[in-house]
């Protein structure tokens, strides 16, 4: 019985590494010298060689007309051409 828990107890801790995992992947640029972040509501390009951020889509452009509050970004991905960001 207290080997089962145990094995019960890895498999839940694996299962909610991958989950925790999935949620903070890194979106990184399409030439791969960098990657994208979230902070303070905008969308950062960030270069990991010397720890430069960018901002790439500022708070401002990410809120509605009519709205208080920046869109809540958890994913984005650029069209082909690199003019438009799916958010």
């Amino acid at each position: 019985m207290r080997h089962s828990f145990k094995y019960v107890l890895i498999v839940f801790c694996l299962l909610w590494q991958g989950i925790f995992a999935q949620n903070r992947s890194i979106n990184w640029t399409a030439d791969g010298s960098g990657y994208y972040s979230f902070k303070e509501g905008s969308i950062l390009r960030n270069d990991p060689k010397t720890d430069m951020q960018t901002v790439v889509v500022t708070k401002e452009q990410l809120t509605v007309p009519g709205s208080s509050a920046a869109l809540k970004v958890q994913s984005f991905d650029y069209s082909p051409d690199r003019n438009k960001i799916l958010v």
